[in-house]
């Protein structure tokens, strides 16, 4: 090849390249340029709302009203909280470690505030399991013999502790989840005429449901406001054996073979003394039960009930 024809050959490639970037760059720009004067943007779109539906007793906001989200808490200010002294290091550890102000918080070392309590509602009576209202339906709370547990497991170890203050807090927190667990939960008078049951197994800010968020057995439904059982049970749960047996019968046929119906069995107990001779011999023949529940604890609440009942 001479050398005229690679400079043809050269300055070819030089035009088709030249060319092409000019073609690439016209083609750019025609796409990125706006061909109308106006434009419309989507937002992504949520679904507001529980994921089952329930029985609504009461409207408690109209709509059209104005909704703001639920304050978090804070950090702690630096004026909410008096100067250390200047030996204070010198003090117990115990006394340095932790301050509760009158809102029930702690603050730790770093001043950061947490709180030492359930998401209380005293104007409801009872806590929330849910309490920063994730909901369209607001808070809820499902298990009323956890919560009940929870402070009652606290006023226990207040006692244990010595702390005098923790446990007046925790017996009025205890005292008002247990009546709001059998006026609510498990013995509600003021049900409307379409519910057919007589519990509600999960109560929000505003419905009331006959269903858990694990099983729609009403095995389950009912057992899981006896769960767990001990001896703090004994001294709500048993107030009304009539309703007992209510509940329990509500619940079917597969009251005490279902989910949860060792300790619906166990509840049963507490209806009446044939009803707790029934649950003993069960339980002496049964082999499986609940994780976290065993023969010898079913048989102990039985004993326990019967014992109760003179």
């Amino acid at each position: 090849m001479s050398w005229a024809s690679r400079l043809k050959l050269f300055l070819g490639v030089i035009v088709v390249l030249g060319v092409v970037a000019g073609c690439t760059l016209v083609f750019t720009q025609r796409q990125s340029a706006a061909q109308s004067a106006t434009a419309t943007i989507e937002a992504e779109t949520f679904t507001v709302g529980a994921v089952y539906a329930g029985t609504v007793v009461d409207r408690l906001v109209q709509p059209g009203q104005g909704a703001r989200a639920p304050r978090q808490p804070a950090l702690a200010r630096p004026h909410l909280w008096r100067r250390r002294p200047r030996d204070a290091h010198r003090r117990p550890a115990r006394r340095r470690a932790r301050a509760v102000d009158r809102r029930g918080r702690v603050r730790d070392a770093r001043r950061e505030v947490l709180r030492v309590r359930r998401p209380a509602a005293p104007r409801r009576g009872h806590s929330w399991a849910a309490g920063l209202a994730p909901f369209a339906d607001g808070n809820n709370q499902e298990s009323s013999s956890e919560a009940v547990a929870a402070w009652n497991g606290l006023a226990l170890w207040a006692e244990a502790s010595g702390d005098d203050e923790l446990l007046g807090r925790a017996a009025w927190l205890l005292s008002n989840e247990a009546a709001a667990a059998r006026t609510l939960w498990l013995e509600p008078t003021d049900l409307p005429a379409g519910y057919a049951h007589t519990i509600v197994s999960i109560s929000w800010g505003a419905k009331r449901d006959y269903a858990t968020w694990f099983s729609a057995e009403p095995s389950a439904i009912l057992g899981i406001q006896a769960l767990p059982l001990g001896p703090v049970s004994l001294e709500y749960l048993a107030g009304d054996p009539a309703r007992v047996a209510e509940n329990v019968a509500d619940a079917g046929d597969t009251a005490f073979t279902g989910p949860l119906g060792d300790f619906v069995q166990a509840y049963s107990a507490l209806g009446s003394p044939d009803a707790a001779s029934a649950a003993a011999t069960a339980f002496a023949a049964r082999t499986t039960f609940d994780d976290g529940w065993s023969k010898a604890l079913a048989l102990a609440w039985v004993a326990a009930v019967q014992a109760r009942s003179g």
